[in-house]
């Protein structure tokens, strides 16, 4: 993978970081009230409401989209584009690997 400079709109990459920050800030402080839980059920639900209640999975894809927009999309020698190589060994929770 060449090593490239790119830009990125600001308003954008500011969007990314008020997401991220709400993400960690809040994770802290759900992960905080572990000690404070009447049952592992309560911790979870908390966690689950979090994430559908900030559209978690909506932002990071959001946030992936607009980081991607930076790498070719044309295929290379491995007929794959710059981004699937940089990406290939990556694991995923559920694979027998992870």
């Amino acid at each position: 993978m060449e090593n490239h400079t790119v830009t990125y709109d600001r308003k954008k990459i500011l969007q990314i970081l008020r997401d991220l920050e709400v993400l960690v800030v809040s994770t802290d402080r759900i992960g905080s009230a572990w000690n404070d839980r009447e049952s592992d059920e309560q911790y979870n639900e908390m966690f689950l409401r979090f994430f559908d209640e900030f559209g978690f999975s909506r932002k990071l894809a959001e946030a992936r989209s607009v980081l991607s927009d930076a790498f070719s999309r044309e295929a290379g020698d491995h007929e794959m584009d710059e981004l699937e190589c940089g990406l290939q060994d990556l694991k995923f929770w559920g694979d027998p690997t992870w």
